[in-house]
């Protein structure tokens, strides 16, 4: 079902259009055709403005060019015959709001989201819809509908249309943005003259488009609590905001360094872990001005006049995934560079521990070796208090506990040095060092109190 756009949106994605264009035409051009009169004097000066002209010019030109569509994140495209109960469920929620599939459908390792977007052309391009994979463990098959129905909401009145366009306008800027040079460095200072009109040009862009995008969304989450239920969908929206940024925290912490090391441990079972230690489960994730959603609080306030409808499948929406062990190895694998492993040695998490964090520890301080050359246990508060390897004093500090003696107890959120009754973390302990409430006697009645000698090497 495609409607018509309404009007103000395309007039107002025309207006920033034809700004665009001028802004470009009139600054990009403008400079070159200068440069053309600067060129035509002798006066040295005027050399000086030619080449200040045709720099100007060359980068805007270029730069104003529209930046490309969207870009196909890494990840797997899923074919119906390979996984028919999800094609299912995909079809089922395009025929309840009344859209047809889209072109390609992909399967993610990108954070707990879904998103769907207009590739390849603005007028002739492809609807693609990507699913990331922790979704599936997340939440139920009937949360995971609602899901895919805001995404499907999307597609109504030609909202990723106009998302493609407004993208392109956005990257142009950016791109000229970033090649006239940073905010701070001196030797741009005079480019930076030629790129302000281009930075307040895209400070409007969002002026003009985040509320626009916001009404979208709302529209978009009603058309997902009509397709599944209110409770149904808000339930699936609290999970994907509680877990949003937390589960990117634990993937960075925690999952990455395994995966770079070749080891495979139990990832959703980590990051139950991970929340359970670290607590880090984000009722409103942090916002910033060019956010398109609305807060949490105002998604719900626009669905709950929204009849509740009993959930028709609460299953976990990993139930209707083949072969999800070796999707997710194949989807981890894209979360690492080309030269990174191709095969993962399964392992417990305590076993990782051991596998990875002391090795890197040691690789890290054999090549800083000369910066930790003579700083001993008892020269470690003020050697750290004047560096700003922060990072490596606290590998070497962890190892030098670690060939003391001490036990390494390392889980998804957490990392102690044990020793009896003793628990060290080397990261927490080093950073209150910095501080100057953290004294030398304080340190070094530490020390003593956890049985070290303070003449012992960082080194070995």
């Amino acid at each position: 079902m495609m409607r018509v756009l309404p009007s103000w949106r395309i007039v107002m994605v025309v207006a920033l259009t034809l700004g665009y264009m001028v802004l470009g035409v009139t600054l990009g051009g403008g400079s070159l055709v200068l440069a053309y009169y600067s060129s035509q004097s002798e006066d040295p000066y005027y050399h000086m403005l030619y080449l200040f002209f045709i720099v100007a010019g060359t980068v805007v030109v270029v730069g104003f060019l529209p930046g490309g569509s969207y870009a196909i994140p890494d990840g797997e495209r899923v074919e119906p015959q390979e996984q028919r109960q999800f094609f299912g469920l995909v079809n089922g929620v395009a025929s309840r709001t009344g859209q047809r599939m889209p072109d390609e459908i992909y399967l993610v390792f990108d954070h707990v989201n879904a998103f769907i977007f207009h590739s390849g052309g603005i007028l002739r391009g492809k609807r693609i819809l990507c699913v990331s994979l922790p979704l599936f463990h997340l939440l139920t098959v009937s949360q995971l509908q609602g899901i895919v129905a805001h995404e499907f909401g999307h597609l109504d009145r030609g909202n990723i249309r106009i998302g493609a366009w407004i993208h392109l306008i956005q990257s142009g800027l950016r791109r000229t943005i970033n090649m006239l040079g940073p905010d701070r460095d001196p030797k741009s200072r005079v480019l930076r003259m030629v790129r302000l009109p281009f930075v307040l040009y895209s400070r409007l862009v969002l002026y003009m488009t985040v509320p626009m995008f916001r009404i979208q969304e709302l529209a978009a989450d009603r058309l997902a609590a009509e397709t599944v239920g209110s409770y149904t969908y808000g339930e699936a929206l609290r999970i994907v905001h509680q877990n949003c940024q937390a589960f990117d925290a634990y993937v960075i912490d925690s999952l990455l360094p395994m995966l770079g090391r070749g080891y495979l441990p139990p990832v959703m079972e980590g990051y139950a872990r991970y929340l359970e230690f670290t607590g880090r489960k984000y009722d409103e994730p942090a916002r910033k001005p060019d956010d398109v959603h609305p807060p949490f609080a105002e998604r719900l306030a626009a669905i709950a006049d929204l009849p509740a409808i009993e959930a028709e499948n609460n299953l976990p929406a990993s139930s209707i995934l083949n072969n999800g062990a070796e999707l997710q190895v194949r989807l981890l694998r894209t979360l690492l560079p080309e030269e990174g492993p191709k095969d993962f040695t399964p392992v417990s998490w305590h076993e990782a521990g051991q596998l990875v964090i002391i090795p890197d520890w040691k690789r890290r301080c054999s090549r800083e070796r000369l910066v930790l050359r003579d700083v001993t246990l008892g020269s470690l508060r003020s050697t750290v208090a004047a560096a700003d390897k922060f990072d490596l004093f606290a590998a070497a500090f962890g190892l030098a506990l670690y060939r003391e003696g001490w036990q390494l107890d390392h889980e998804p959120g957490y990392l102690w040095l044990r020793r009896g009754d003793f628990k060290i973390n080397p990261h927490d302990l080093v950073e209150e060092m910095r501080s100057r409430e953290f004294t030398e006697d304080a340190w070094r009645e530490m020390l003593t109190k956890f049985g070290l000698d303070t003449g012992t090497l960082l080194t070995g």
